[in-house]
């Protein structure tokens, strides 16, 4: 009765094959091919034929499904206490994320582990069973457990606090509304399920290129994490995911897909190898390209507003003299004596009357050794006084006192000029001397002027301007003090600040030092606060990432360009509170009115510049 049922059911089994075992053997390949009949029998048939498959792959699989289901216990108990014991949210979820991905990779590592054992697929070849149902019955059985793993883990993504179930039951029953739950991202949960069948589907893909078990499981998990390292970058990019990282496995599995005819049939040519390759390569390429075209297309392109190559023009010849007159004068600068040091005498605490304590001298004396460092910089400051009468100044020009390219150590600050020609002045206030001393404060005031020209030392500028209208108060209250000598003054100041450089100067200048930060000159990058490993980052990054430094320059010019329309003319009488000029940004358009009354008499901006 045995030996019947085996015979009638081996019947059944070779009932509709295309082959003999006999033309499998004498490797007829065109016979071979023919196993694809099978999918043109009757609807009952494929049923019979797939459910035989299934069964047969979960006799081979469930062993080892056993194993990686024992695997998932200290997976989920890592998983728990990273939970209790990382503060961040999102290092919860990436450490699941990790933990399921590796998973993945082994049940996919699994998939063809029992055909390959042994070559069993060689017997499916030869009773004429179809490759494309081997290769969706290996799947078939696979997938659940994959799914039944994300199912386990996905509720951990809609807790925020796993602190939140142990208080559940009592927090319950006082009061249900003080129990939230807080959803995370659709996007977080949208990665971790990516990165599983980023996982599956790489592991899959070894299991049928490498015959060992061991090799699929190494090198499954090798592009696995590869691939779940694609994926957060292209969240951190912000880059979408919807064409970035979902079709990545549906390619992984049609690369397997297009190998299971040559794989079963054991064909190794080149030519075998093309269409899983080509299954590959196609999408890689594909997204190299899309990627870092996005990026780029990303931020749209806006002119900056200037030429950058116009105003990075080389130094002139008078600018070249003012420098000069600045270096020899720098040259000769003799540095104040250092600061007595005076012993610390223990002195017994005394109760003072704080409302009795003089308030301190906004103006104080010079001290001995002020006066010493002004007496020893005498041909100093006239060099620097001519040099302050020069209009044409550049210091950030190439070779310029302040080139952006010149280190900390090497660059010659005209401030420290300035500085003693405050002090000189404040000096020359105390003996009466009111004209040498006003000649002193404007030369400071010239030199703070150079400093705006074509450079971004704004704020130094700016610093400077203070020390000296801070001591004008009191030189125009001194007791020889005249009128006319204080109206001459005014005029001077206000002639001075109408030749002022534009703001814009500044903004221009920070633009093409930061170019030359975005493209990784090693020069620039000598100057800047970065430490070596930080400039070795920029560097590589602006070499083998073009697209980031193009992507970088376009942000560059989208925060430099800010647009601005005229509302008045020569000639208009303005009133207070009246809008003068459109300031049009990338969100609004913003009116700037004119807070005093009073009449145009220049606009030194046109309609459409683009400033900051």
């Amino acid at each position: 009765v045995v030996a019947l049922l085996d015979v009638w059911l081996g019947c059944r089994w070779f009932a509709r094959a295309a082959i003999t075992s006999g033309e499998a053997e004498r490797g007829d390949e065109a016979t071979l091919d023919q196993p694809v009949d099978v999918s043109a029998a009757a609807s009952p048939q494929r049923r019979m034929i797939l459910g035989r498959l299934l069964w047969q792959q979960w006799r081979q699989s469930v062993g080892m499904m056993g194993t990686l289901a024992l695997l998932v216990i200290p997976m989920v108990l890592v998983g728990l206490w990273a939970w209790r014991t990382s503060p961040v949210n999102e290092h919860r979820y990436n450490i699941l994320t990790l933990l399921c991905t590796v998973m993945a990779s082994l049940m996919g590592a699994c998939v063809f582990l029992g055909d390959q054992r042994k070559e069993h697929f060689r017997i499916l070849a030869q009773h004429g069973v179809g490759p494309r149902w081997v290769w969706l019955s290996r799947q078939l059985v696979w997938i659940p457990p994959i799914l039944l793993m994300a199912a386990i883990v996905l509720p951990l993504f809609f807790l925020r606090d796993l602190g939140d179930l142990d208080n559940l039951r009592r927090y319950h029953r006082a009061d249900p509304s003080h129990f939230s739950v807080v959803l995370a991202d659709a996007e977080q949960i949208g990665f971790f399920l990516g990165s599983v069948a980023l996982g599956y589907a790489a592991g899959q893909l070894c299991s049928m290129f490498f015959r060992s078990g061991l090799l699929a499981v190494v090198f499954g998990l090798v592009p696995s994490l590869v691939l779940c390292g694609w994926a957060g970058l292209m969240w951190w990019w912000e880059v979408p995911l919807t064409w970035s990282v979902a079709p990545i496995p549906l390619f992984l599995l049609l690369a397997t897909w297009k190998r299971a005819p040559d794989w079963l049939l054991q064909r190794n040519r080149a030519r075998a190898w093309l269409r899983p390759a080509l299954a590959l390569a196609v999408p890689t390429v594909s997204l190299l390209v899309a990627v870092p075209l996005f990026r780029v297309y990303q931020i749209p392109y806006v002119d900056p507003g200037f030429s950058p190559e116009e105003f990075a023009r080389a130094i002139t010849p008078e600018e070249e003299e003012t420098s000069e007159l600045y270096r020899r004068a720098l040259d000769r600068y003799v540095s104040p004596p250092p600061k007595p040091q005076e012993p610390e005498v223990p002195e017994e605490p005394e109760v003072v009357d704080e409302s009795q304590e003089p308030e301190p001298d906004p103006y104080p004396e010079l001290t001995d050794r002020q006066k010493t460092w002004v007496e020893s910089n005498g041909e100093t400051m006239a060099l620097a006084m001519e040099a302050s009468r020069r209009e044409a100044c550049n210091f950030t020009a190439p070779g310029g006192l302040l080139d952006r390219k010149q280190t900390q150590a090497s660059r010659r600050y005209p401030i420290t000029l300035a500085r003693l020609l405050v002090v000189s002045g404040r000096q020359l206030q105390s003996e009466g001397e009111l004209d040498a001393a006003w000649e002193r404060y404007l030369a400071a005031l010239r030199i703070s002027a150079h400093l705006r020209h074509r450079a971004n030392w704004s704020g130094t500028a700016d610093y400077l301007e203070q020390s000296v209208y801070r001591s004008l108060p009191y030189w125009a209250g001194a007791a020889d003090q005249t009128p006319e000598r204080i109206r001459r003054a005014i005029q001077e100041v206000d002639r001075l600040q109408q030749n002022l450089p534009s703001r814009t100067d500044a903004i221009k200048s920070d633009y093409l030092f930061a170019r030359d930060v975005i493209a990784g000159d090693p020069e620039v990058l000598a100057v800047t606060s970065m430490g070596k490993r930080d400039m070795m980052k920029r560097m590589l990054w602006a070499r083998w990432m073009p697209w980031e430094r193009a992507r970088a320059m376009r942000l560059l010019n989208h925060q430099t360009a800010h647009v601005l329309k005229v509302l008045v003319a020569v000639g208009d009488a303005i009133r207070a509170d009246q809008a003068v000029l459109e300031l049009e940004t990338d969100k609004a358009t913003i009116e700037v009115p004119l807070p005093f009354e009073g009449v145009v008499t220049e606009i030194k901006i046109k309609e459409g510049e683009k400033i900051q």
